[in-house]
């Protein structure tokens, strides 16, 4: 079992690929903190783990590296690029998967006939559905690039019907 005080080695890469290819580096870095924030704020709901985890934060750093390419596309592009590059560390799936919530993270919902994401078991399938979800709201928290989200408070209440 890793360290927690120690750093993940695909991670550091990733986190050094992004600085040296993002054409904004700050604002990758800030969704990150955004999604780790809520995925931990929502752990009780979503009842992911760790890999999950770490599938999110590799995701949430590498999901605008496409918008060199192409601003308009650069979901797509950013799942493109993350495919064409080996991540340190990770498998072949979990690239896949990293894609794939990369992909997700804005415009089109994923669906059983695209690209990539039609390659990935149900489980993983869902997977990419539920951590694009969470990327989608804290890439969205940080829209203006600014770094305007400093704290993120998530509460689970039941509505119970009369």
């Amino acid at each position: 079992m890793e360290n927690k005080t120690q750093k993940d080695s695909g991670i550091l890469a990733i986190e050094k690929l992004v600085r040296r290819l993002d054409p904004e580096p700050p604002h990758p870095f800030q969704v990150r903190k955004n999604a780790m924030a809520l995925f931990d704020a929502l752990l009780s709901i979503h009842r992911m783990g760790h890999e999950d985890r770490r599938l999110l934060e590799a995701a949430a750093l590498l999901h605008d590296l496409g918008h060199r390419v192409s601003p308009r596309a650069h979901h797509k592009h950013s799942r493109d690029l993350v495919l064409a590059m080996n991540l340190t560390g990770f498998s072949r799936n979990e690239s896949l998967i990293i894609a794939c919530i990369a992909r997700y993270h804005r415009k089109a919902h994923p669906k059983s006939t695209h690209p990539v994401y039609s390659e990935l078991s149900g489980s993983d399938q869902q997977r990419v559905c539920r951590l694009a979800g969470i990327l989608r709201i804290a890439d969205g928290l940080d829209r203006s690039h600014s770094a305007s989200c400093k704290r993120i408070n998530a509460e689970h209440k039941r509505i119970t019907s009369r």
